[in-house]
């Protein structure tokens, strides 16, 4: 029984795994000279309202941020919080007084219809080193109204039948 418990807890773990890395950038080696060395970044704006899209679509747009301490700013990981919000972190270091961006892409393809909150969490050199950014809007879903639409008004539960030739 201990060895079900423990290879079902093991084959979940490596599930869980197997799914958070597919469509979030690579982890970037924070270099060892820099170790240690925090600094500071400031958003223009920490959320992304998208407005509305059709189910379906596809939208593109950009985090932008300035490094307002004194230390290079690396950004070691950048992850959406599904594979629909998908992020692009800049590959080298960020000098101070620099700007640098984050792209996002959100794909409203596997979304129901209705609001949409999700998150790109970053890690960087920065403190406290991770760094939350949201994206927020709604998406229509315009088959939502046409399924079940068929069978609207119908009592099926209730076994009755008049009116049907059979």
């Amino acid at each position: 029984m201990v060895r079900f418990l423990f290879s079902s807890l093991l084959a979940s773990s490596l599930l869980l795994a197997s799914c958070g890395g597919k469509d979030a950038s690579e982890t970037t080696e924070i270099p060892a000279d820099m170790v240690g060395k925090t600094t500071t970044m400031v958003f223009e704006k920490d959320t992304f309202d998208f407005g509305t899209l059709t189910k379906g679509d596809k939208k593109e747009f950009t985090f932008t941020f300035t490094n307002t301490g004194s230390e290079q700013l690396i950004i070691a990981d950048a992850k959406g919080s599904c594979g629909c919000t998908v992020p692009e972190k800049p590959e080298g270091p960020i000098k101070p007084g620099e700007k640098g961006e984050i792209k996002v892409v959100f794909d409203s393809t596997n979304k129901k219809g209705g609001p949409i909150t999700q998150t790109v969490t970053l890690t960087a050199n920065t403190e406290p080193n991770v760094t939350v950014l949201h994206v927020v809007g709604q998406v229509i879903d315009p088959n939502a109204d046409k399924e079940g639409g068929d069978h609207a008004g119908h009592d099926h539960a209730g076994g009755s039948h008049e009116g049907h030739n059979h």
